[in-house]
Parts: C-alpha cells; structure tokens; sequence
C-alpha cells in the first residue's frame, strides 16, 4: 500500500510541475514577447513608397469674433463666454454677443456652435422676427466667413441641453431670452451653406 501511494504522489507531483512550467512559460510569453524582426532601409523605403499616407480632409475651423444676420438688423462682436457653476450664469454683457464655449468652435465638419446674447435693443431683440430665406453670417479669428441659411426657430426651457452636441452637420444656433419674465429661450438654427 506505501508503494501505489509514493506512485500516485510522483504522479500527482508531475502533474502539478508540468502545469507550473506551462504556467510560467505562458507569463514569460505574455511579458516576454519576441521583437518584431527589423526591416531593413531599402525595403522600408520600398513600403513607404508603395503605401501612401491617407488624406485627412481639411477642417476650417475657428472661433467666432463677428456675426452678421441682415434680415433683423444684427452685426455683433462676438466674445468668447463661459457658463460659472458657482453662480450658475453664462457671461453676459449689453455690447456683444457670445460664443458658448460648451459648444463645438465655428466648421465645416460636424456639431453645433452656439453664438448668444441679451434680449435687447442693439442685440438680440429682434432674433424671434427671423423667417424662411434668413441668412447669417460668421466671421472667425482664423479670417474665415462662414454662411448660413436658416432652418428652424424655437422656444425651449432655460435647462434644455440639446443645443450641447458635437455630432452631426456643422450648423449655427443663435440664442436669447424669450416669454414673460425671460422665461423661455429662442433658439435660432442655421445651416451651413459655404466657407470664404
């Protein structure tokens, strides 16, 4: 009986040897790996050669410092403005309008830039009267100018986020207070036509 339990306990104790060296010889793989074999400079020469470099499209792209809408009497400067979580306000002032930062930079490639400003005279105050055939126009700091055709109007609630998105056809949405008491938010869309 000793000698079927020494042959059973060399048995087991192979088994487990053999399953520790498969063990290490996977991490020694894994941690180990074998450098991929150099090319050398003609062949390597060769390659570039044959395969060419993919063409990236070009993307104009800046930040709005000008925006134009003729129909209802709008050319502002535009700022760059910030959203303060602290006092839960964008920037703001009676003189301009502003780029929210939040949103995707004036182009030609995807997303929505969001310009927008007060409610007043001089500003904003007219961007409700905005109908079919208005045209806007964009002028960043790259010397771009980026036309738009309109394409819809508004009013959402203050917490409505859905102007925040980056997919999609470029396109401009212009902004303002709207209903009794600013209540409300007009926004204003925009296709993009054309970058000059």
């Amino acid at each position: 009986m000793k000698k079927l339990r020494t042959k059973n306990d060399r048995k087991v104790f192979g088994a487990i040897a053999l399953m520790n060296l498969f063990v290490a010889g996977m991490f020694l793989t894994i941690l180990y790996p074998k450098p991929a074999p150099a090319i050398s400079e003609p062949v390597a020469a060769v390659v570039r050669n044959k395969m060419p470099e993919p063409a990236l499209a070009k993307i104009n792209l800046g930040l709005p410092n000008r925006v134009v809408v003729p129909s209802v009497g709008i050319d502002l400067v535009v700022k760059t403005g910030s959203y303060d979580p602290s006092t839960q306000n964008w920037t703001v002032d009676t003189q301009s309008a502003f780029y929210a930062d939040r949103t995707v930079p004036i182009n030609d490639s995807n997303g929505s830039t969001l310009i927008y400003g007060h409610a007043q005279l001089g500003l904003f105050s007219r961007l409700p009267e905005i109908s079919d055939g208005a045209t806007a126009e964009v002028y960043t700091d790259t010397g771009k100018k980026f036309s738009y055709t309109f394409q819809s109007s508004r009013e959402v609630t203050p917490d409505d986020t859905s102007i925040f998105v980056t997919s999609g056809p470029p396109m401009l949405t212009l902004q303002t207070c709207s209903g009794p008491y600013d209540t409300f938010r007009t926004l204003v869309s925009f296709n993009l036509v054309e970058v000059s």
